[in-house]
């Protein structure tokens, strides 16, 4: 068993922890994987030196964007697209090269009902 304490706040510079402790704590009835939000994409493993700008020029060269969103302090991003057949198609290959040196890990973005599906796949990467 590796049960860790949980309690108190965890330091801002936790690289990439935020995430692997969540969806455990609730468990309902989970359809076989969350819904996915059409034309939704969720980019992971960004350099912090990416901005929504190099997102945007990036992204917008497969098709219209309507959405770029980078939430504050955190290595991870989404990508909404108009057309969810282009999202589809974009997150048929992994990883890509936003700008010189710089690749972001893409997925299609899922509703989080409570975990479930995909959970460990890229977690457990040593650096």
């Amino acid at each position: 068993g590796s049960a860790q304490p949980r309690g108190g706040a965890s330091p801002p510079m936790a690289g990439g922890y935020g995430a692997a402790g969540m969806g455990m704590q609730q468990r309902g009835p989970v359809p076989p994987s969350g819904n996915v939000l059409p034309g939704r994409l969720f980019l992971t493993k960004m350099s912090p030196s990416i901005s929504k700008d190099d997102l945007t020029n990036y992204f917008q060269q497969f098709g219209a964007l309507n959405d770029v969103y980078i939430p504050a302090g955190k290595l991870i991003a989404f990508v909404g697209f108009n057309d969810a057949s282009i999202a589809t198609a974009v997150a048929q290959m992994q990883t890509h090269e936003v700008k010189p040196g710089c690749s972001v890990c893409v997925d299609v973005a899922v509703e989080r009902p409570g975990g479930g599906k995909g959970l460990g796949k890229a977690r457990f990467s040593p650096y």
